[in-house]
């Protein structure tokens, strides 16, 4: 998996949201309220998958390959926010 857990998740497609569609973003909040009261792995498994969708709304994610893309940059990502939580 990409993620250590559903809140981490969150908000890594947070950062994303600018990136998507309004479509899409409005289907990431669906999901992401959806979510609240299932276990983590399911939250884990819904977001992933509906957030894979909307990876058609990122050029770089379609000309590399949807996988691919989350290889190299969800991990980036995710670090740039550690960094910046350190900061705070």
């Amino acid at each position: 998996m990409f993620f250590k857990d559903a809140k981490e998740s969150k908000k890594v497609i947070n950062s994303y949201m600018k990136d998507l569609s309004p479509l899409n973003q409005t289907r990431m909040n669906i999901v992401f309220s959806q979510c609240k009261n299932k276990p983590n792995k399911e939250q884990l498994f819904d977001i992933t998958t509906n957030f894979r969708l909307c990876l058609w709304d990122i050029p770089e994610a379609v000309e590399m390959g949807f996988l691919q893309w989350m290889k190299e940059k969800l991990p980036e990502r995710i670090a740039a926010l550690q960094y910046y939580e350190a900061l705070k």
